[in-house]
């Protein structure tokens, strides 16, 4: 994911064809003739229209990836909208039509594992929309306050297929990991949706005043 620039490399070069780029400080993509972003769809376009016309055909693909992306990140939830920064569009997570059950959970590492320095952080199946996340990683997302791994501790006791006396021990101390850090993981996403408000607003009132 990441490769190493020239120390002369001009981030401002404008390229001849457009990418799809995501922003994980705003959880927004936007399409781009620009380079060197955190993330970068591996198509390029022609044009910007072409790019904006292959992100809303594929709104499922990009929902894929930029839900990969937050697994490992975290700091916005999963469930949150698609948000296309060039059309100032939002692309709402339908639940009711095309959300089916996803399932979450955590693994202890083995004691070979252990002994051999193995790192696990974490395995994902995307075609039954699975995430065991490592104990040691668990813990670490737990204490940012992270929003797509802070609701495990939350569910109804029949929402959990099974629950080991190491995870009943995490469950009871749950209270442990609620932090004031949730200001900065849960308003963050808060703050940015409101910047998107601001936009729109300006441009509606521009388009009022033609």
């Amino acid at each position: 994911m990441y490769k190493e620039l020239s120390k002369d490399e001009d981030f401002s070069k404008s390229y001849p064809t457009w990418v799809i780029a995501y922003c994980v400080d705003i959880n927004s993509f936007f399409v781009t003739n620009q380079r060197h972003f955190f993330w970068e769809y591996d198509n390029e376009f022609s044009c910007e229209s072409d790019a904006i016309e292959y992100f809303k055909t594929h709104l499922d693909e990009f929902r894929k990836i930029r839900n990969e992306i937050l697994t490992s990140t975290g700091g916005w939830s999963v469930n949150s909208d698609l948000y296309l920064e060039n059309t100032q569009e939002s692309f709402k997570y339908d639940e009711t039509e095309t959300s089916d059950l996803d399932i979450r959970g955590i693994a202890t590492n083995r004691k070979e594992e252990i002994l051999s320095n193995i790192r696990f952080e974490q395995f994902v199946n995307e075609e039954t929309d699975t995430t065991i996340y490592s104990f040691n990683k668990m813990i670490t997302l737990l204490s940012n306050c992270n929003p797509n791994t802070i609701e495990i501790l939350g569910l109804k006791p029949e929402h959990y297929l099974y629950v080991s006396p190491v995870g009943q021990e995490l469950l009871d101390n749950a209270h442990m990991f609620l932090s004031k850090k949730c200001v900065q993981s849960f308003g963050g996403y808060a703050n940015s949706q409101l910047r998107r408000l601001d936009n729109k607003a300006v441009r509606l009132v521009g388009q009022t005043e033609r």
